[in-house]
C-alpha cells in the first residue's frame, strides 16, 4: 500500500537538534511521553508491506499470524522504518 498526507511522530525535546522545527507542519505536548515529549507533524509518503497468514485449528478456530513492514519518507530526509507483527485468535460459535 501507498499513503501520502500527515505523519505524526514524538520527539524529546532535549533530544531534538536545531532545525528540526523547519519541516513540521504543527507541534503539540505529548503527556505519554512524559514532560520533555512533543508529538510533530510532518508530510511524508508511506509504503507499507503486509503478510498475514491464517491457519484453521478446527472447524470454528483460527490462528493468524501478520507482519507488517512500513516506511515513511518525510520533508528534510526525515525518514521512519517500522515492523509491525501480531499473532490472532478468533473462535467463532
Amino acid at each position: 500500500s501507498l499513503r501520502h498526507g500527515d505523519v505524526v511522530s514524538t520527539i524529546l525535546r532535549d533530544s531534538a537538534g536545531d532545525n528540526w522545527d523547519t519541516v513540521t507542519t504543527a507541534v503539540t505536548w505529548d503527556p505519554a511521553f512524559g514532560p520533555a515529549a512533543e508529538a510533530y507533524r510532518i508530510t511524508g509518503t508511506t509504503h507499507s508491506l503486509n503478510f498475514h497468514l491464517v491457519r484453521e485449528l478446527a472447524t470454528n478456530i483460527l490462528l493468524g499470524a501478520e507482519y507488517q513492514r512500513q516506511v515513511t519518507h518525510g520533508a528534510s530526509q526525515n525518514d521512519y522504518y517500522k515492523h509491525l507483527f501480531a499473532l490472532t485468535f478468533s473462535y467463532g460459535f
